[in-house]
């Protein structure tokens, strides 16, 4: 379920079912559902960090980097976009300035 190539579909059915509830109208049932994509299409990236975490001394400085290279291309938009469908806030509060843009 971890690898990358395969889509985690049944675990995205399960998090579509805890966010809809059971007496969703089929209109929360696909909100749900676009949330629930967008939290397990990154299971891999999502593995690689757990793993970082797990074992660093197992990655060489090369895996990390490109590993944390293709982590933050895919995750944060994902990220973004759930946290926007559930109604929640997404600025960045970590800016000081809007001098500080890249």
């Amino acid at each position: 379920m971890l690898e990358g190539g395969t889509f985690p579909a049944g675990i995205t059915s399960t998090v579509t079912a805890a966010l809809s509830g059971s007496d969703a109208t089929e209109e929360q049932v696909l909100h749900a559902d676009q949330i629930a994509f967008h939290l397990t299409d990154w299971n891999s990236d999502a593995a690689f960090i757990v793993a970082l975490h797990l074992f660093p001394e197992r990655f060489t400085p090369e895996e990390i980097e490109a590993a944390v290279d293709m982590f933050l291309v895919h995750v944060p938009a994902h990220v973004v976009a759930a946290a926007r469908l559930a109604g929640h806030p997404t600025a960045d509060i970590f800016r000081e300035d809007d001098d500080d843009v890249a």
